[in-house]
């Protein structure tokens, strides 16, 4: 659900959050959410003796468990039906992502309570092109108009990949500034993290790479009708090849497999040149792995600093996502 909401630094965050609540302003049906270094806050209507930023923002509701209740009664009542009733979901426009199929008579009541056309099972990614591997059960199939932080993403579920877990990164790409900046995303899939950057960033261009076609295919009709087709310049093949030699100012790596790509990122860089690199860390190199991939770039002559790591997500048992913003200090 979308609510206008407070940025508010983490070190400041619940004794505001105190407050707000003290105060009546903030939205308890709403859950708050971690934006890197910043906590968004739900808020009704904005307290002139605050001074944090404001903005739209897409929240999670509290309401999920009392949206399975009311399905529950209903499957009851009208289908005389008890069994499995998901927990929780993943929503993308009108289509709902689940982890294991449901009975057709519980997509119906879903649709009916949800407003939803469709119900897909979703498994995972496979190969390179980063494909989908999900499992089409009830309702309408085909492309779904997901909207997100006032960017409108267009894409088939079964063919492209959109993730649920980065929407924090998503939005905090459009926090981030690349006013006059030529950045290079060399993973764009259909512009996770290329449209927030055009839309928001203020970029003079974005040079956006994807393996898959139709991830491509998927980007530009993404940036027209999010109206910065003229700001992004859509490149299909291997980033390590395809992509021009810049040097550019940001180099976006949202790819799990980062850092094999890293010395490409590297050839395209100058001084000053912002990397922000997505990639797997184990527990165990929690406390290491800022001074390793420092140690990496040494030894292929670039001098560099991490400027921010913060860990996205859980990926698997004692296995993190995290994302690294690098800054090349000298070539």
């Amino acid at each position: 659900m979308r609510s206008k909401a407070y940025l508010i630094p983490r070190s400041l965050a619940d004794r505001v959050i105190r407050d707000l609540i003290a105060s009546g302003r903030i939205r308890k049906d709403l859950k708050i959410r971690k934006i890197g270094d910043y906590v968004a806050v739900p808020i009704f209507d904005e307290d002139t003796s605050y001074n944090f930023e404001s903005k739209y923002l897409e929240f999670e509701s509290r309401k999920d468990a009392n949206v399975k209740d009311m399905i529950g009664d209903i499957l009851s009542r009208e289908y005389g039906y008890t069994g499995y009733i998901p927990e929780k979901w993943v929503r993308y426009g009108n289509s709902l992502f689940l982890n294991r199929p449901v009975e057709e008579s519980v997509f119906e009541v879903m649709k009916r309570v949800l407003g939803i056309d469709s119900i897909y099972v979703y498994h995972g990614i496979a190969s390179a092109e980063r494909i989908p591997v999900v499992e089409f059960l009830y309702g309408r199939r085909g492309e779904v108009l997901h909207i997100e932080n006032g960017i409108r993403y267009l894409f088939d579920p079964e063919k492209v990949m959109f993730s649920p877990g980065n929407t924090n990164e998503r939005t905090r790409m459009s926090l981030l500034k690349f006013q006059g900046e030529t950045v290079l995303d060399m993973f764009c899939g259909i512009g996770y993290f290329t449209l927030p950057i055009a839309k928001y960033g203020q970029p003079e261009e974005v040079y956006a790479c994807d393996i898959n076609p139709l991830a491509v295919h998927y980007l530009k009709e993404n940036a027209r009708i999010n109206r910065v087709e003229e700001r992004i310049i859509p490149i299909i093949g291997d980033s390590r090849v395809s992509c021009p030699k810049g040097p550019f100012d940001s180099i976006i790596m949202g790819n799990f497999k980062s850092l094999m790509f890293l010395p490409a990122a590297l050839k395209r860089s100058k001084e000053n040149t912002r990397i922000i690199l997505h990639h797997l860390v184990s527990q165990e190199n929690l406390t290491r792995y800022r001074y390793d991939i420092m140690h990496y770039t040494s030894t292929m002559g670039y001098l560099s600093s991490v400027e921010d790591s913060h860990i996205v997500k859980s990926y698997a048992p004692k296995m993190f996502h995290v994302s690294t913003t690098l800054r090349i200090l000298r070539i």
